[in-house]
């Protein structure tokens, strides 16, 4: 048996794995009572995360297809299972649900999909890049951008609690309630809006963390409120790196009613740019299960900043794939978390837009 992770495909890792087994037992590939691969020998031969290839066993045993030991072995259960043209029609329609499912869910990731900006926006003195990449069928992640009057423009990004079908439908009605906060005076009154009118109906465990900046190109400041997501990083132009905290509470969208969020405000000068990401990308992990951590990305930021600094205007994007390329070299392509990042640079006025607004 030939197993593979297909980067392209939407669904995640563990359930590429999980797939691709199932159907190698109900064809015969393997045998009932044969031992399937240990868990640290598939994890390395795929280049993927251990955990990724547990889960993939633990669904396997939770279909029944394969029996557990204690040390963590699996065999494929002992019953005869036929093939799926010749004897079991309930093992072949189970695969074939499962099939029409991850169907379904491609379709569904790509009206979500259609939910996002441009990857690229700008005025006549900012611009916007915007990535996300979602580690399985549904995203929890997205980022929305929102031009105001007198040429201010609101940057959102945020990362909704959980996976799949739920964190998708949250991160859509999210998005939904961008347009009502964004008539609220400030970032810190936009999160106590949002948070009103999520509470009534997420569920327990359900939440969404948020970041919200308000930039005023007339004065070149930058007004920030977060809820629990990691502080964004200003990048300047002499080469520093610097991460803007917010004083107050910190709590995720959905977790307590009565919040009061803060704003702080930042200068930013033309020509540097602010960085938002959710926690998939510095929280990323290699194939050894090691996190590239806070101060990893941090260094990947420092190091990069160079090119941020001579770089031209209208090189954002460019710049952000290259920064993302890197933590993806240091972390493996697979991704266990969904990872989403938001640049926002600031440059003299221009008479022609370059890109979509």
């Amino acid at each position: 048996m030939h197993l593979h992770i297909n980067p392209h495909d939407e669904a995640p890792v563990y359930r590429q794995i999980q797939r691709q087994i199932a159907t190698a037992i109900a064809e015969r590939q393997i045998h009932p009572g044969e031992a399937l691969q240990s868990q640290e020998d598939l994890a390395a031969q795929l280049a993927v995360s251990p955990a990724a290839v547990r889960k993939a066993y633990e669904e396997l045993h939770s279909d029944g297809l394969c029996d557990g030991s204690r040390k963590g072995r699996y065999r494929v259960s002992t019953p005869e299972l036929g093939s799926v043209e010749g004897g079991n029609a309930p093992l072949a329609l189970s695969l074939l649900r499962k099939e029409l499912l991850t169907q379904e869910l491609r379709t569904a990731r790509q009206v979500q999909h259609r939910l996002l900006p441009p990857a690229e926006m700008c005025g006549s003195s900012w611009s916007v890049s915007g990535r996300s990449y979602p580690a399985g069928a549904l995203a929890g992640d997205f980022y929305d951008v929102v031009p105001l009057d007198n040429g201010i423009v609101d940057v959102v990004i945020a990362d909704v609690a959980g996976k799949g079908l739920a964190a998708g439908l949250i991160m859509a009605a999210t998005k939904g309630l961008l347009p009502l906060a964004a008539g609220q005076s400030s970032p810190s009154q936009a999160l106590e809006e949002l948070n009103q009118r999520l509470l009534p109906w997420l569920g327990n465990r359900e939440f969404v963390a948020l970041a919200y900046a308000r930039f005023d190109p007339r004065n070149g400041t930058v007004a920030l409120a977060n809820a629990g997501l990691p502080d964004p990083y200003l990048l300047r132009r002499t080469g520093a790196v610097e991460t803007l905290g917010v004083e107050g509470d910190r709590l995720p969208l959905g977790v307590r009613r009565d919040v009061s969020y803060s704003t702080s405000d930042y200068s930013i000068d033309p020509q540097e740019r602010l960085l938002l990401v959710t926690d998939g990308i510095p929280e990323a992990v290699d194939t050894r299960g090691n996190p590239l951590g806070y101060e990893g990305f941090s260094c990947l930021l420092e190091s990069s900043v160079e090119q941020a600094r001579d770089a031209t205007p209208g090189d954002s994007s460019q710049w952000l794939d290259r920064l993302l390329d890197q933590v993806s070299q240091r972390t493996g392509a697979i991704l266990d978390d969904d990872w989403t990042a938001v640049l926002l640079e600031y440059h003299r006025p221009r008479r022609k837009n370059p890109c979509r607004s």
